[in-house]
């Protein structure tokens, strides 16, 4: 019971610190909960977090696969490991992961713009464009889809469209 305490008070100092920004220690008091336990799951996954805010993607998969052992079905876990497996050049797997996300929570759209984003840098356009929709579709307001598919239908040639969807960014 002590050390539940102990680890809870260390974990909320490493939370307000993270919420205040002060990255450096939020990362400190997070190492010290891990010390004391491993697996304690949110600080495995908001460290991540952290270090995939603060591009530090090596260490940041390190810690967000600790964190899905614990928690496999946690849909932004799984949104955010996606999202460091892009960083890293992984895109299948990060693929994967963003799939996996809709899986779990089918209305997620960041998840859908992501797997978009990933299809049209690979230049499928045509594909990324089905993605790109439904992110948008879920979260009409999403300006990163709507761009993305601006971009997309562009390439496509499909200018008019293209051109609706850039609109939608500045209305």
């Amino acid at each position: 019971m002590k050390k539940e305490i102990e680890i809870r008070k260390i974990f909320d100092l490493a939370l307000n610190n993270h919420r205040e920004k002060n990255f450096i220690n939020a990362i400190k008091y997070y190492k010290k909960v891990l010390k004391i336990n491993p697996s304690h799951f949110d600080s495995n996954y908001l460290l991540g977090t952290l270090y995939l805010q603060n591009q530090r993607f090596s260490e940041a998969k390190i810690k967000l696969e600790k964190a899905i052992k614990i928690k496999p079905n946690h849909a932004a876990l799984c949104n955010n490991m996606g999202a460091t497996l892009v960083e890293l050049k992984e895109f299948k797997e990060a693929i994967n992961f963003f799939k996996k996300t809709i899986s779990i929570q089918p209305n997620f759209a960041q998840a859908y713009n992501n797997i978009g984003s990933i299809l049209k840098e690979q230049e499928q356009h045509r594909e990324a464009i089905n993605y790109f929709q439904k992110a948008v579709e879920l979260q009409p307001g999403l300006q990163e889809a709507n761009l993305n598919l601006g971009i997309a239908y562009k390439e496509l040639g499909k200018i008019e469209k293209s051109i609706f969807y850039f609109k939608k960014i500045i209305e």
